[in-house]
């Protein structure tokens, strides 16, 4: 357009106000829609969508300050414990102020804890005197039985311990079964302990033809017999999956597990430790968690690892693996789970859910007002 005097200069800032306004119009929407992702994203997220009572959004906003500021004191000085190994990040996340008041927080449960194998994984009984007499898997769990009883009668808030019988897959197909009927003798005769069966290893679940046998007991090739456990499990009707560590590589078995309301069991120190992955910021869970896939946490092998608890698994998740959006919502959301998707009776997990209110409403007014 050519402006070639003063009579066309109405026309012309007619035309600049036009432009004006489509290019300001333009950037509302453009904002409009990144703030409407970002909070599709905020919802999304684990336990994003929790709302807070008063005092909780004051114990968040004190926790997310801390956190914050530790996390920003990482980028200056490149020291931040879940990128670096466990080993050499324990004594820096014992200073931290962040994992002071997780080590607070009423955690609830545990439900992946590798304590001792009642299956006869190395060829004789695991549980004998000093005597040399020996006891069968039988009296093993009616030991454990016995002894949690004994420690409610002095910790009424403890709910109680489960055994999940457990053996190796590399075995021949024979044994596992049989395997898998002690553990539904066991069962019968203890219905209130013994919880579930669960083949440990590395290796397929179906029956183990001698060209798999050399693959090695990890999750990195995906297609492979092992990348395919998750379905497997799906398939036997699995309650949890431990570990979970291939299930960002399926999307279709993601989303049935899913629709089925079957969480991943998120042993974090335990995977950088066994070298699934070195910087726990790039655990493939963070997308997971990120779109609120059901899950837990826990510790693998806590007295191996010198992780004693839940407190340094959960930093790692709460720091490194959910990114600066993970906040009180998630370790709230977190912290149900691991009740929800226990193997209590309904009625254990009411009361064991109401014990545990009370205790986080004590935390939350700690951290709120100390």
């Amino acid at each position: 357009m050519l402006v070639d005097g003063p009579s066309e200069w109405p026309a012309l800032r007619f035309l600049l106000l036009a432009v004006a306004m489509s290019f300001f119009g333009s950037a509302l929407s453009t904002d409009e829609t990144r703030a409407h992702l970002l909070l599709k994203e905020k919802m999304m997220r684990l336990g994003g969508r929790l709302v807070l009572s008063t005092k909780e959004e004051q114990a968040n906003e004190r926790l997310m300050t801390l956190k914050i500021t530790e996390m920003k004191e990482a980028m200056k000085t490149l020291i931040f414990p879940p990128s670096m190994h466990f080993f050499q990040a324990k004594h820096l996340i014992e200073r931290s102020q962040v994992f002071n008041i997780l080590r607070m927080m009423p955690k609830v449960a545990a439900l992946q804890l590798l304590h001792m194998e009642l299956g006869k994984q190395w060829g004789g009984e695991q549980v004998y005197e000093l005597s040399g007499e020996h006891h069968d898997e039988e009296w093993s769990v009616k030991t454990y039985q016995e002894v949690a009883q004994k420690f409610v009668e002095t910790h009424p808030e403890f709910i109680g311990i489960k055994i999940i019988y457990s053996d190796h897959r590399s075995k021949d197909v024979a044994v596992i079964a049989e395997s898998i009927r002690t553990a539904m003798g066991l069962r019968t005769k203890f219905p209130t302990v013994v919880a579930g069966f669960d083949l440990l290893g590395g290796r397929w679940v179906r029956p183990i033809h001698p060209p798999w046998k050399a693959i090695p007991l990890s999750s990195d090739w995906q297609g492979t017999s092992i990348d395919k456990n998750i379905l497997d499990a799906l398939m036997l009707n699995t309650t949890r999956i431990g570990h979970g560590f291939a299930l960002s590589k399926h999307p279709a078995v993601r989303a049935y597990s899913w629709k089925k309301d079957i969480p991943i069991e998120v042993c974090p120190i335990s995977n950088q430790v066994l070298k699934l992955v070195s910087d726990l910021r790039n655990h493939p869970v963070a997308t997971l968690m990120a779109t609120g896939h059901p899950m837990v946490i826990s510790s693998d092998d806590p007295a191996i690892f010198g992780a004693k608890g839940l407190s340094y698994d959960f930093y790692e998740v709460f720091m490194g693996i959910g990114g600066m959006k993970a906040d009180l919502r998630t370790l709230k959301q977190l912290a149900m789970n691991s009740i929800k998707y226990s193997t209590l009776l309904e009625t254990e997990k009411n009361t064991f859910m109401e014990i545990w209110k009370k205790r986080w409403d004590k935390f939350i007014a700690d951290v709120a007002t100390k």
